[in-house]
């Protein structure tokens, strides 16, 4: 029988994964958006390229996202996790309902998410002779 935290931290898991996967292209516009924003009105600051332009860039979004997790927490108020009481059979048949669950989405965004990583780092780290390996690389990367 897994721990009821140790199965939440692995729903995590999970999400977190299927959320890189399946929002991807909806957060890489809106991050693009705001990058051209603040470029657009503060031109000169952000051509100084000084190490605050990414701290802004990144507290910008940020905000952002925690504007969307507040509206998702206002929009279901009652939902709770307390009083988790079940049969121990029952519970093993979801441990292993959830497993399956994880290794369907988990596995497959992970490998994907090593496989993107896995091709920056050659694109970034990869010795200069092999630029069609470093190309190939960054393509993957580009796709994931």
């Amino acid at each position: 029988v897994m721990h009821r935290n140790f199965r939440i931290q692995m729903c995590f898991v999970c999400m977190y994964f299927t959320i890189q996967m399946c929002c991807r292209f909806v957060l890489l516009p809106l991050s693009f958006a705001i990058e051209r924003f603040i470029a657009t009105h503060y031109w000169s600051w952000y051509e100084a390229a000084s190490p605050s332009t990414l701290w802004v860039s990144t507290l910008s979004l940020s905000l952002r996202n925690i504007e969307v997790t507040n509206s998702n927490f206002a929009n279901n108020p009652g939902a709770t996790i307390n009083g988790y009481s079940i049969s121990r059979t029952f519970q093993v048949q979801e441990n292993v309902e959830l497993m399956r669950y994880m290794c369907n989405f988990a596995v497959p965004s992970a490998i994907s998410g090593c496989i993107v990583i896995v091709g920056l780092a050659l694109k970034l780290y990869g010795p200069a002779e092999w630029r069609f390996v470093r190309n190939i690389a960054y393509t993957f990367f580009d796709l994931g």
